[in-house]
């Protein structure tokens, strides 16, 4: 049996950007599905940085959006130059296997550099020593 629509939307990515710019969208192809998650990405990062949002709340509000956003690049860069009726330009053209393997590369590229460099490791603060004359 097979789920409603709007539930295999919900649960892939791509679907979510279609529904902002479907392929068939004229020239523009992905590129305002593109736009639009870049810059809905940027207002939890914005709210937090000027606006005084939570970290957590704005990390999930960002992690929402990680989805269509990757899904509408990867779809731009792994889908044909031309579209096959219109002729409009639509993506890269690297295909899907070249997009996953790359993308793969460079993910395991980025966790081997944290694993080694530690940079993502918050340091503990040193613990105060207690003055003698402070009674405790």
């Amino acid at each position: 049996m097979q789920p409603p629509p709007a539930v295999q939307q919900a649960a892939d990515p791509a679907a979510t950007a279609d529904q902002v710019a479907p392929p068939p969208a004229g020239r523009r192809g992905g590129r305002p599905s593109r736009i639009l998650f870049a810059a809905v990405i940027a207002v939890p990062a914005l709210a937090w940085w000027r606006f005084g949002l939570t970290a957590t709340v704005a990390f999930w509000a960002a992690y929402v959006v990680t989805r269509p956003l990757g899904a509408s690049f990867a779809d731009w860069f792994a889908k044909p130059r031309s579209g096959r009726s219109s002729g409009a330009a639509h993506g890269v053209g690297y295909g899907d296997g070249t997009v996953t393997v790359l993308l793969t590369l460079i993910i395991a590229v980025l966790v081997e550099y944290l694993a080694v460099t530690r940079t993502d490791v918050q340091r503990q603060a040193k613990p105060v020593p207690l003055d003698a004359t402070s009674g405790g």
